[in-house]
């Protein structure tokens, strides 16, 4: 699995355990059911989750539920953990060329100032925000 996809399903599982989990445990087969991956995935995503304090793991036939209220969980922490940059550069361009020796600077001189402001943008956003908005969303259904 890519890292920009473990940083959905790592933004699915949060919200699947603040909307269903309340005070119980769910197990990684419930929450990868929702997910449609394999329970697998989910665990092996949720041991970042409970080594970043957002979860509690009961091993065995236990569960998982949230550690800390999801008004706290920002989604800026959350893709720093699982996603790569935003783009991807060529990671050889020629150095003789006038144009390769400075290309990637040249990029990324340019990208700065959008990439600051994604991640800007990312640490205003909440698990609950996403819970808020799925919740809103089905009312309109």
């Amino acid at each position: 699995m890519k890292k920009n996809e473990r940083f959905g399903v790592a933004i699915h599982i949060l919200t699947y355990l603040d909307t269903y989990g309340k005070g119980k445990l769910s197990t990684s087969s419930a929450i990868a059911e929702s997910i449609d991956t394999n329970p697998v995935v989910v665990r092996r995503i949720l041991r970042y989750l409970n080594k970043a304090g957002f979860v509690s793991i009961v091993r065995g036939a236990g569960g998982t539920k949230l550690k800390v209220d999801s008004s706290q969980i920002t989604l800026d922490v959350i893709y720093k953990m699982f996603a790569d940059d935003i783009y991807h550069l060529h990671p050889n361009p020629n150095e003789q060329c006038p144009l390769g020796r400075v290309m990637n600077q040249s990029i990324n001189d340019v990208l700065k100032p959008a990439v600051e402001t994604f991640h800007d943008a990312l640490k205003e956003i909440t698990i609950k925000n996403i819970v808020e908005k799925i919740e809103q969303d089905n009312k309109g259904e």
